[in-house]
């Protein structure tokens, strides 16, 4: 099921991305983290496929987060994702 929630959320992950992000390259990038990290916690996901979505997006929004063990510290996308998350007030923790 983890997969096709993935396959499913994929699109919209990936414009949530897209809106933080200044490149897009670095947005399909952490689609991918919040993809892996998503499969590493797949026995912590609900079975209602809503609140897996839900699930997922709450991922990326910590794989957004400067001090996310997701990203490894010196990455540029973590860089770049840690001035947009400080420097866009309220937009930064927007779904």
């Amino acid at each position: 099921m983890i997969a096709e929630v993935i396959r499913e959320a994929a699109p919209a992950l990936l414009g949530f991305f897209v809106r933080r992000v200044d490149a897009a390259a670095d947005a399909a990038d952490l689609v991918s983290y919040t993809c892996e990290a998503a499969v590493r916690a797949a026995e912590r996901m609900p079975e209602d496929r809503h609140e897996a979505r839900l699930w997922l997006f709450g991922i990326a929004r910590n794989v957004l987060r400067p001090d996310s063990c997701h990203l490894s510290a010196d990455s540029a996308v973590v860089g770049r994702s840690a001035l947009i998350f400080r420097g866009s007030g309220s937009a930064g923790y927007a779904l």
